[in-house]
């Protein structure tokens, strides 16, 4: 290595260990200021603290105010969630990293991958609730549900408090998707604790044939099985499945309120409440149309086979 005394710099090539109280730092090629504690890292890089390890091609690191700036597709690795970008800055003290650009964020306990071109990351450390992801530009959020995969979309992805209590808000634009279940709303807000997720403004649910649509739909989870339990409309609830004969014929019910349930995520029973109307289209065994079935009433319980 060399010393260049104007500038107070070291300039190491192979094999550089710099180590300090909190943090260890291992490349091939370093630039450290004296005064200031700067460290310039360049080429396969590894910066190594209790809390952390950084992985970078290129990065600076200030050594005493513990912050640093990530570049060439680096990443950040905190016990189970990793952090990668085109930029990474982050504070150790604040345990807060920002990505920028080709953002993934992965989270092996909660089984979720998230990825955008702009994200935030609290850190929870020593019991503290501040445990929180913010991601936007195209953001979307993978998770493993059973053996099936949930997307999630929308303009801002938060999601706040620890695992066992995590609220996720998605919101502008949403649309989600699984195998058995499809949707779209405004915003969505859901809590793993509770295991409840409300659909807010303008909510559409498409469940295999059926759509469902109403003021704001709430699905109710169960924690023990990880499936939907039940299903809630609330205001102007709307049920309506393209007619299995007829071409242009659309069977459909609607009321103030809708309640559904579940079993092994499929929808097998429906009650609407108050001011509900029914349209229903009639075939005899030989698929001849013989009527339609009109009708108002204070409620209607609905029973469904296969979906049907």
């Amino acid at each position: 290595g060399r010393y260049y005394v104007d500038q107070k710099k070291y300039k190491f090539t192979t094999a550089v260990n710099v180590t300090n109280p909190e943090s260890t730092i291992k490349t091939n090629n370093l630039d450290f200021y004296d005064n200031s504690g700067h460290a310039y890292v360049y080429g396969p890089s590894t910066i190594t603290s209790k809390e952390n390890v950084i992985n970078t091609s290129k990065g600076f690191y200030d050594t005493k105010n513990d912050v640093g700036r990530l570049l060439d597709k680096s990443n950040i690795i905190y016990n189970n969630r990793k952090v990668e970008g085109d930029i990474i800055n982050y504070d150790r003290k604040k345990n807060f990293a920002k990505a920028t650009n080709n953002v993934k964020i992965t989270d092996t306990i909660n089984k979720m991958i998230a990825t955008g071109h702009y994200a935030e990351v609290y850190r929870n450390i020593g019991g503290t609730k501040k445990d929180s992801m913010f991601i936007t530009k195209k953001a979307l959020i993978k998770t493993l549900v059973e053996k099936d995969t949930m997307y999630l979309h929308g303009k801002k992805i938060l999601i706040t408090g620890t695992p066992e209590n995590r609220t996720t808000r998605a919101y502008n634009n949403v649309r989600f998707f699984k195998t058995d279940m499809s949707g779209k709303c405004d915003s969505i807000h859901a809590n793993n604790k509770e295991e409840l997720t409300k659909l807010i403004g303008r909510p559409v649910i498409w469940n295999s044939d059926n759509q469902m649509t109403g003021d704001e739909i709430h699905l109710v989870g169960n924690n023990k099985t990880e499936k939907l339990d039940s299903l809630k409309i609330l205001n102007n609830a709307f049920l309506i499945q393209k007619d299995t004969i007829g071409e242009d014929n659309y069977n459909q019910v609607k009321g103030q309120f809708l309640y559904g349930k579940f079993r092994e995520n499929k929808l097998y029973e429906v009650d609407l409440v108050k001011n509900t109307e029914k349209i229903y289209f009639m075939y005899n065994d030989a698929n001849e149309m013989v009527g339609i079935d009109k009708g108002a009433s204070s409620s209607i319980n609905m029973q469904l086979e296969d979906n049907k």
